[in-house]
């Protein structure tokens, strides 16, 4: 096998591979749309799924002040390092 037919077979090789994965990656991004869609449609209709979120959006932002405290007193923590 020459040279020239050992890169040729590597590039169709890996051509096919990322056309696989683009391909998978529509099917996942098409299933993922559509439960996120269903999500927030039952999210709409159940009171107690919106008292959750509003919850987990106002323990976020306390976390937020707290991690922008502690930063401000430990600006060479792990955690402060973006």
């Amino acid at each position: 096998m020459s040279i020239e037919n050992k890169y040729r077979e590597r590039l169709t090789e890996g051509m096919l591979s990322k056309g696989l994965l683009a391909l998978a990656a529509l099917f996942t991004v098409s299933k993922t749309r559509k439960a996120l869609k269903h999500t927030a449609w039952v999210m709409k209709n159940d009171p107690q799924a919106i008292a959750a979120v509003a919850d987990f959006k106002a323990s976020r932002k306390r976390v937020e002040a707290l991690t922008k405290s502690y930063c401000e007193r430990n600006p060479n923590s792990p955690i402060c390092k973006k």
